[in-house]
């Protein structure tokens, strides 16, 4: 892999004293700040975030600071909410900047890990044997997918780029042979080809307008289905029953279909194979007990709904002549 198409803001050597650059002076400074006053918390966030990004620093220092603002993104994700921004009694102009100051909070710190992935790249890094290298990159996808996640229960287009930066790093990690290689963090294990494939069912899922919590459970639960997804080659399969074109190398979401009424093939191209998902929802629909409760009703009609989200789109494309 020659180029990685990220953005990244640059850097400078110049001292800022604003910058806070201890992590546990910069785990104080967050823990004083209120989620609930969100409207002037998120742009206070977002400066330090850009300040840092401007600085120059040593990678591993970097992702130290980064793992600091790392936590905030679930809380955020829970409390700005619809519900979170009707109790904040923001007016519609006011409401629409804190959802734009939210994505660039997402952005901004992407942005911060995107710095580490790009200069340990240019340095010839590779992510299978370099584990800062590997850790940025999988926060930076992590990151990006959340931010998609908030633009859809915003209601909002995601920000530019963000499918862009998502696929580069997948094809990062493919062509470093990184795919499945995993790091801890606290939220648990971490790895570029699970994340990307939990991105990409989501991406597909959420065209038929989830909403609310729905959306937050839709993208939690499909990441027990990840290891069922399969990405090929484009040319892997003649026939694919429930294909999903991706390439890697344009700023756009799985388009369902395959590629075989395309032109030319591109070496950035795959085919995403949603069909062993829908059988895996099937399976586990089976494996259920038949308790006659609400919770598990509601589970069950979630999943269902899900399977046929999943699969129409894909039916549809491959009906057409």
């Amino acid at each position: 892999m020659d180029l990685l198409l990220l953005t990244v803001p640059p850097q400078h050597g110049a001292p800022n004293p604003a910058v806070i650059t201890d992590p546990r002076r910069l785990r104080q400074w967050l823990d004083g700040l209120s989620v609930e006053a969100a409207a002037e918390t998120v742009p206070r966030l977002n400066e330090a975030l850009v300040q840092l990004n401007e600085l120059g620093l040593g990678d591993a220092q970097r992702l130290k600071l980064l793992e600091q603002y790392y936590p905030l993104l679930d809380t955020i994700l829970f409390s700005c909410d619809d519900m979170g921004l009707d109790a904040m009694g923001l007016d519609a102009a006011a409401r629409r900047r804190l959802v734009d100051e939210i994505l660039a909070l997402f952005q901004n710190l992407a942005n911060g890990y995107k710095i580490v992935v790009s200069a340990r790249f240019d340095r010839g890094a590779q992510a299978g044997r370099d584990g800062h290298l590997l850790l940025a990159a999988c926060r930076a996808m992590e990151v990006l997918s959340l931010s998609l996640l908030y633009a859809c229960r915003a209601r909002v287009p995601p920000p530019p780029l963000t499918f862009l930066e998502i696929n580069q790093l997948y094809a990062l990690g493919e062509a470093h042979g990184a795919l499945a290689a995993c790091v801890r963090t606290g939220g648990g294990e971490r790895c570029l080809g699970s994340l990307f494939r939990q991105y990409a069912l989501f991406a597909i899922s959420q065209q038929r307008d989830w909403e609310g919590m729905d959306l937050l459970h839709l993208y939690s639960f499909l990441e027990r289905f990840t290891g069922a997804c399969e990405i090929h080659p484009e040319n892997s399969h003649e026939a694919v029953e429930g294909g999903w074109r991706i390439d890697l190398g344009e700023d756009q979401a799985p388009v369902p279909g395959d590629w075989r009424s395309t032109p030319a093939g591109r070496p950035s191209r795959r085919l995403l194979d949603v069909w062993p998902v829908v059988n895996a929802l099937g399976n586990w629909l089976a494996s259920q007990d038949e308790t006659d409760t609400f919770t598990r009703e509601a589970e069950m009609a979630f999943v269902h709904r899900l399977a046929e989200q999943l699969s129409e789109p894909a039916i549809a494309a491959r009906s057409r002549p």
